[in-house]
């Protein structure tokens, strides 16, 4: 068995700044439950800390997430550093890093029921072609964000691939759907070198692309109904 790696000397004082702001944005993103519905427990994200190293949420449940419980991952080994296991979704990370080493920080949450102002208009959940209806959507630019769609399954290969190309291409947020055809969750990454800039960066995009899909599913329950 490979030895576990440890962190370089000099990266720790860079280990404890990416660490809190990884546990600032997932706790933000528990704030925003009102007019969010990705659900933070479920969700992942990193911060990179040096060229290898990068911060990165644990498998399991996110919600009490705190500095003691992130795992220190070797991107370019995929093994964890500091003995806690990471997300099951480092690998598409680590192929977006392959692809764009200049990327910073990453956040990749999943969909759950319609946030509260969603389902005030009769709908449950939200729906790809929400997303696909939206001023977003492939090319068509609004607030500089591009917005691109995706079917695989989550954990595979096949689809870290296809997640990494998409953000090579020019996407700011990547929509996953689910092999079932369901919506299954949104990916955004930032560049900007300042940690806490980066993973908020990320966040704000993937809050802004699910609201303007809320907004054109109640904009079709509306119509409907008249």
């Amino acid at each position: 068995m490979a030895a576990k790696r440890t962190v370089r000397a000099g990266t720790s004082r860079k280990a404890i700044g990416a660490a809190t702001a990884l546990v600032r944005a997932m706790h933000r993103a528990h704030s925003l439950s009102e007019f969010f519905s990705a659900d933070t427990r479920t969700g992942n994200a990193f911060v990179k800390v040096d060229r290898d190293i990068v911060a990165m949420t644990p498998t399991g449940d996110k919600f009490n997430i705190c500095l003691g419980g992130l795992s220190l991952v070797d991107i370019s080994t995929g093994l964890s550093v500091n003995g806690i296991r990471q997300s099951t979704e480092s690998l598409m990370y680590a192929r977006i890093l392959e692809k764009m080493p200049e990327t910073t920080a990453g956040i990749h949450l999943h969909g759950r029921l319609s946030p509260p102002f969603i389902r005030a208009f009769g709908a449950d959940a939200l729906e790809i072609g929400d997303f696909a209806e939206s001023d977003y959507y492939l090319g068509k630019k609004a607030r500089s964000d591009r917005v691109v769609i995706t079917k695989g399954r989550s954990g595979s290969d096949g689809l870290a691939k296809m997640v990494a190309k998409a953000f090579a291409d020019g996407a700011n947020v990547v929509v996953i759907e689910g092999s079932d055809g369901e919506y299954h969750g949104t990916v955004a990454i930032s560049a900007l070198s300042n940690p806490d800039a980066a993973i908020m960066e990320a966040l704000n995009r993937l809050v802004d692309i699910e609201y303007m899909a809320g907004v054109k599913m109640i904009e079709r329950k509306l119509k409907r109904k008249a």
